[in-house]
């Protein structure tokens, strides 16, 4: 347990490094800059609850807090992933093409998610808490699943303007995605801990 608390302390570290480079470390502070704060800023969330989770871990009287906190930590990932498709949009320029139907799909696949992870607060679908012991639900595959889908559709968006970006802005973009998408693929095959995906985004 505490070398997963210590590998989520590293990732929340160097979170905070970067929101304060993406905030201060530059003369103009841009609209996509106030959106990758937002991204850093449920980065810095889903590491802190997944943090406390772990420190609930086996107390039966919190076990409803410990549900909530994971219902957080699991959830929020896709309000990043709506962020990060709000962050590729305003960085693209040339719209006259722009593939809206690839952007709703993403917040539509995004919503889902959220709503599964809600309700497994109460109802063990993605995961359960019973007795402050976390545990994989029947949904947890699914919802595993519905992240990649959502990626998928951000990097449709990218490939659809490949050409009309530079190849480092290109890469650059791409890896972001590239990672934690790899990240959750694998945590459908590992034990529930350590949760690969913060480490991925991060």
């Amino acid at each position: 347990m505490y070398a997963a608390i210590e590998m989520q302390a590293v990732s929340a570290v160097i979170t905070l490094e970067m929101l304060f480079c993406n905030r201060y470390d530059k003369k103009e502070y841009e609209k996509t800059d106030r959106i990758m704060d937002m991204l850093l800023f449920l980065n810095l969330l889903k590491v802190i609850c997944y943090i406390i989770t772990l420190l609930l871990e086996g107390h039966t009287q919190l076990s409803f807090l410990d549900a909530v906190l994971t219902g957080v930590k699991c959830g929020t990932g896709f309000p990043m992933v709506i962020i990060y498709t709000m962050y590729i949009k305003f960085y693209v320029m040339d719209r006259s093409h722009y593939p809206w139907i690839l952007e709703y799909l993403c917040y539509g696949i995004c919503g889902v998610g959220i709503v599964l992870n809600l309700i497994s607060i109460f109802v063990p679908l993605v995961f359960s808490c019973y007795g402050g012991v976390y545990a994989r639900g029947p949904l947890f595959v699914i919802n595993q699943g519905i992240a990649l889908m959502a990626l998928v559709c951000d990097a449709g968006i990218l490939l659809w303007y490949r050409n009309s970006m530079r190849r480092h802005d290109r890469v650059t973009l791409l890896t972001y995605m590239v990672i934690p998408m790899v990240t959750v693929a694998i945590q459908i095959f590992l034990p529930p801990e350590p949760d690969l995906s913060n480490i991925g985004i991060t």
